[in-house]
Order: C-alpha cells, then structure tokens, then sequence
C-alpha cells in the first residue's frame, strides 16, 4: 500500500498538518507510522471523526479524564491549593486520594474507593488508585477483588464499546504495572483506540510505551513517547510526568545516558516538589541508576523517601507479575543486584554497568556472582528467564 505524508494529508482533509501529526500519535489513522520526525499515512485513509460531533462521550458515564493532576492543578503552588480548587465533591475526595498516592500515603489513598457505588462517575479513577494503593500496602487480595471486579463491570456493559474500553484502560493499567503486558488488552498495546474518549488517550498511549518497555521495542516506545509528550499542551500534568519517565528509559537502554538524565530530571522537577516520590519510586532500579544521580545532583532530600518506598512497594507488585504470568520472578535480589542483572540482561557489559551504575567492575563481577549463586545458574542468557527487563 502506497503511504503520504502528513503534509498532504492536511491539504486533503482540510485540516491542520499539525492536527493530523495529533491523530497519528493518539493511533486514530490506522497504519500510520513515524519515519524520523515525519509521520507517513497509508493512501486512501478516512479521516478521523471529531469527538466533538459524536455520542462517545455521553454513553460512557465514567470520567473520561483518567487521572485529574492535570497540567493546570500540578502548576498550583501547594497541594491545599489543589484540593480547594476543586468544587465537586466526588472530584475533591479523588483529588485527595491521587495525591496522598503520589506522595506515598498509600493508607489515605486507599480510602478513595470508600462509598463510590460503581455506577458512580468517578468509580473507575477510585478502582485504580485504591487498588495501586493497597498493593503498596501489601494487600494482594485486592488486585483480584478488583480483577474479578473490571471482569464484572465488562460483562456488565458488554452492549455499550466506550464503557467497556475504560474498563479495559484499568485492567491494562494493572497489568502494565505489573510488568504483564501479556494481560494488557490487546488494542492498547497496538494503538487503536477507538470508542475511547479523547481525555483518556494519554493514559492509553502511556500503557501502550510501557508495554513496549516490558517487550523490548525500545525504538518504537522513544518514538510513542516522544511524539506524545510533543503534543501534549504543557508538559506538566502527572501523565506526562510518568510519560518523561518511560521515555527515559527508552534512552537508557539506546544508552544515551546524556538524554536519560535530562529526561529524568526534567519529570523529577515537575513531581518532586510537590512531594510527588511515587512516581520514581516505582522505577527507580529499572533506570539502571540514573534516579540515584538525578537524586543525588538535584533532590539529595528525597533519595531516602524514594528508596524506601520502592522497597515497600516493589516486592508486591512482583508478586502480582507472577500470579499474573504465572511466572516466578525472583524476589531474592538486592537492589544493587537487581541493577545490576538488569544492566546485563539489557546488553551492557560490565564496564558500561559499571560506569552507568557508579561502581567498579569488580563491585559488578561480584554482585553478578551473588545473582548467579542465589538464582543457580551461571550465564547471561540463564539469567533473562528470571529477571524483569527490557
């Protein structure tokens, strides 16, 4: 099939090249692809319908917006500001339990969902952040509660597609989480969002680079991430925030660490000050140790806070891969350890482990050694079975 420019699609549709580049990025033109900075579009294609024109979002009673730390609220100078900005009462206890997730408080977080019916608009935003939250916790009965929960509410609205997709947004994102993009639906991870609304697609473009994350397409997740976040209207919402984060790791493991740090640090500056540490914390060790330097340089006050969260919460959520999987992921590790294997499994070699993560190559010879006796088994290739990684 012969493809067109972007350009020229503009000047067919009548509408914007730049709105055209918009609709690539949010996968509503089938087949389009990027080249370089281009975006090239299959011959023939129909233009996009404007959501404005149709009834997605009136069948679909849920939130469309699917996190409400939106540029304009995450530019306030404090988060008191943020909750009184907020009139609607449902939104304001959401608000509240985003935040309290972002800075840590999972026990408050996880308060959210208390006396939401799931008929309530904000139900599915309360699902997500509760359930994050108790995992934090440690509570693993409350990723399948809620598992068995989305399964319900699909089968539930199977007649109405818009519901039935925002369903599906909340399982991809559990399962994404949990590094089990095998679970994710498969839409997400190819792109095509159709019957979602428009202020639901980042979080679905977010899923859909952390997926290729999880399955190694490292080119294709700088590509996804970077032409979202070129649209996006600010740059500072906690999408994008988490958004910046994958992107950084894209470039990690195309070993641009130059373009790793300055990616990772420009979400740090956005969240941190906010007292936002969840967001790292749930990354740090697969960033190959550029959050320690980020920390270190710009934040050194918030390097303990993120560690120990991701202590906390980092066993849970790979528990949840395995029973996900159906895996055994090991849990043995240390986290140097767990750097470490990941920087071999990723293709470096222990000199670039060890420049990237600070220490010797015979700090990293001998950490290599402790993760080969506690997993028993003696070579690279071995170790990738066992190991979650790009």
């Amino acid at each position: 099939m012969s493809e067109i420019s972007s350009k020229e699609v503009a000047r067919l549709w009548g509408i914007s090249q730049r709105r055209v580049q918009v609709y690539c990025a949010e996968g509503r033109i089938p087949g389009s692809r990027r080249v370089g900075r281009m975006w090239m579009i299959p011959s023939g294609v129909s233009k996009p319908e404007n959501p404005r024109f149709t009834s997605t979002e009136t069948k679909n009673h849920y939130w469309p917006n699917f996190l409400l730390l939106d540029s304009t609220i995450m530019n306030m100078d404090s988060s008191q500001q943020m909750i009184e900005s907020i009139t609607d009462n449902f939104q304001r206890k959401q608000l509240i339990g985003e935040i309290a997730y972002m800075q840590g408080d999972y026990q408050k977080a996880a308060g959210c969902i208390d006396g939401v019916r799931d008929d309530n608009p904000s139900y599915l935003h309360a699902l997500a952040i509760s359930t994050a939250a108790k995992i934090g916790l440690g509570d693993l009965n409350a990723f399948q509660t809620t598992w068995n929960k989305l399964k319900e509410l699909h089968n539930r609205h199977s007649d109405t597609p818009e519901i039935c997709r925002m369903v599906e947004l909340v399982q991809g994102l559990l399962a994404i989480s949990a590094y089990a993009p095998e679970n994710c639906p498969d839409w997400i991870l190819e792109g095509v969002f159709n019957d979602l609304p428009d202020a639901s697609r980042p979080m679905a473009l977010y899923l859909r680079a952390k997926g290729m994350l999880a399955l190694g397409q490292i080119k294709q997740l700088v590509s996804t991430a970077e032409a979202t976040l070129s649209f996006s209207s600010s740059g500072s919402g906690i999408q994008d925030v988490y958004l910046y984060i994958i992107l950084a790791h894209g470039y990690v493991y195309l070993q641009n660490m130059d373009k790793a740090y300055d990616t990772l640090l420009y979400a740090l500056h956005i969240c941190l000050p906010k007292g936002f540490i969840s967001p790292l914390a749930e990354s740090i060790s697969s960033l190959l140790g550029i959050g320690e330097r980020c920390l270190k340089k710009a934040y050194p006050q918030f390097r303990a806070p993120v560690l120990s969260l991701h202590r906390q919460i980092s066993p849970s959520w790979l528990k949840i891969h395995n029973m996900l999987t159906h895996k055994n992921i090991t849990s043995l590790l240390t986290r140097r350890e767990y750097q470490v294997a990941l920087s071999v499994v990723g293709g470096f070699s222990n000199h670039e482990c060890a420049a990237r993560l600070g220490i010797s190559v015979s700090t990293v010879k001998g950490h290599l050694q402790s993760v080969y006796q506690k997993l028993n088994i003696s070579s690279r290739k071995a170790l990738k079975k066992f190991i979650i990684s790009a």
